[in-house]
């Protein structure tokens, strides 16, 4: 799942024993990824079948969440490094992503409704880029058992990713929205106890740089470990007042991008040369980064609402929860893992390993194939109504061009990233996802499907709606693949002194 990053499947070492702390960590993301696929497989449609809120205020509303979801990585990372330590970040993120869960299960409509997506964009700002990093503590720096504990860590995303719809979509459909988020919430409690529940096993890693300077008062009777706590709850009241605003997160999003663009670009130029170069690709591979998180995330938007609306949803006389498409991602992921690493190996064996951004082109060809079966679905529908079969065939497109891109973002910035300059870099790469999750349900908005909320709604401009969306999307990828070949040449000698 791109929301934490896939994860190509390797097959795995098992002669030697993993840290008894991954199998702690694997159910705890395993949980917390449930929690939040679960929420996000209901999310667009509660908003425009239980709120009424429109199809363009509910893609505006999705967006500035998204946004806000990753920003909050970067200053989620930087207490976690400077203050808490990643322990005591993740058993934050998880008292407010369960008190999220629980607001948006209650039944008091817009008011919980924001102040549930607030208290997620702030406990997933603690847990997601803490956990992760913490995992990474268990293992030496040339430990050869860390990509195996990785990828055990990484199927708990693509599990939860695929059980979460299925079992939250169904609860949802059967007794109602809030019991669906409500079901979401307890997933994130198992989640906690999990990691509480095993923190024998992490001995002293993970602890705060400073345990002293933590706990000490130092206002008004309150150590820096409470003041965060209280900060942090405070500025879910500032996340609530922007989503609600989200009209002008576009202007927002444009500034900030050209302020990111211009500050890394002044740390490039006066960094060295050899330095200069791995910051300026990094850059490039963002902007590639930022295309396809803006392409995947329609997954939760604008494909969702297509399933809910267009698909053919039938099977052996049941009709299946629009919810459950969300599902399909992380079992294709899941399913066609192995056939990439395979690729990967052979390639490197004969040693004629595939560039980067080869990779990315190719991956990019996928997506646009997969929204290109979109479209031909809605060209050939029946009566307003789309075969399953060109969902199917849709997701596996860009799911398959997801394993040729995902994975390779994050090894990226590893691998290149000047050491003085390696955090800042993980904080631009979590913003380049934040830009794209606003532009996803931007594209959305602005080529844009009617208003779904209404018991009129034309079927054939709603599908001439979508048609104009996965068209987009397709051509835009295609662009992106070209784009990708054409900055081989610019970027190749950087890949090859750094691999």
């Amino acid at each position: 799942m791109t929301g934490n990053m896939a994860s190509t499947i390797e097959p795995l070492d098992t002669t030697e024993k993993q840290p008894k702390a991954l199998y702690i960590l694997f159910f705890a993301e395993l949980w917390e990824r449930f929690s939040f696929y679960g929420m996000k497989a209901l999310l667009i449609l509660y908003m425009i079948k239980e709120l009424a809120f429109g199809t363009e205020a509910s893609y505006g509303i999705l967006g500035a969440y998204g946004a806000l979801l990753y920003a909050s990585n970067i200053l989620g990372g930087f207490l976690a490094d400077n203050f808490l330590g990643n322990r005591r970040a993740v058993m934050y993120g998880s008292a407010f992503i369960i008190a999220g869960h629980l607001s948006l299960a209650l039944p008091f409509a817009e008011s919980s409704f924001y102040y549930g997506l607030a208290l997620l964009v702030v406990g997933t700002g603690f847990f997601k880029p803490n956990i992760s990093s913490f995992l990474g503590l268990f293992y030496k720096k040339n430990d050869h058992r860390r990509d195996s504990g990785f990828t055990i860590f990484y199927m708990g995303i693509n599990i939860g990713g695929l059980l979460a719809p299925l079992v939250c979509g169904t609860i949802a459909d059967i007794y109602g929205w809030h019991y669906g988020f409500g079901i979401a919430a307890l997933g994130m409690v198992f989640g906690a106890i999990a990691f509480y529940g095993g923190s024998k096993s992490f001995e002293n890693i993970g602890l705060p740089p400073c345990q002293d300077a933590l706990d000490r008062p130092i206002l008004l009777g309150l150590s820096m470990s409470k003041l965060i706590f209280i900060g942090a709850s405070f500025f879910v009241f500032l996340v609530v007042t922007i989503i609600q605003n989200h009209e002008y997160m576009g202007g927002f999003m444009a500034i900030a991008s050209l302020a990111v663009l211009t500050f890394m670009l002044f740390i490039a130029f006066r960094s060295p040369l050899e330095e200069r170069k791995c910051i300026l690709t990094l850059l490039a591979m963002f902007f590639f980064m930022t295309c396809f998180i803006s392409i995947w995330e329609q997954i939760g938007g604008s494909i969702l609402l297509f399933t809910e609306a267009s698909i053919d949803r039938q099977v052996f006389g049941y009709t299946v929860p629009a919810s459950w498409s969300q599902s399909l991602n992380p079992l294709f992921i899941i399913l066609m893992s192995p056939f990439v690493s395979s690729i990967w190996k052979k390639t490197s064996k004969a040693g004629k390993n595939i560039s980067t951004p080869i990779k990315f082109s190719i991956g990019f060809l996928f997506c646009a194939l997969g929204f290109y079966a979109f479209v031909l679905g809605i060209q050939s529908h029946q009566d307003g109504v789309v075969a399953l079969k060109w969902l199917l065939l849709g997701v596996a497109g860009f799911s398959l061009g997801e394993l040729f891109i995902s994975p390779v973002g994050l090894s990226t910035v590893t691998k290149l990233a000047p050491a003085k300059q390696a955090g800042l870099l993980m904080g631009v790469f979590f913003f380049s996802f934040g830009l794209a999750s606003f532009l996803a349900q931007w594209i959305a908005q602005f080529f844009g499907t009617p208003n779904t909320s209404g018991e009129t709604t034309d079927i054939m401009a709603q599908l001439q709606g979508f048609e104009n969306i996965f068209t987009f999307v397709a051509q835009f990828s295609l662009v992106s693949a070209v784009l990708a070949l054409l900055i081989t040449p610019l970027v190749s000698n950087v890949f090859k002194r750094h691999n």
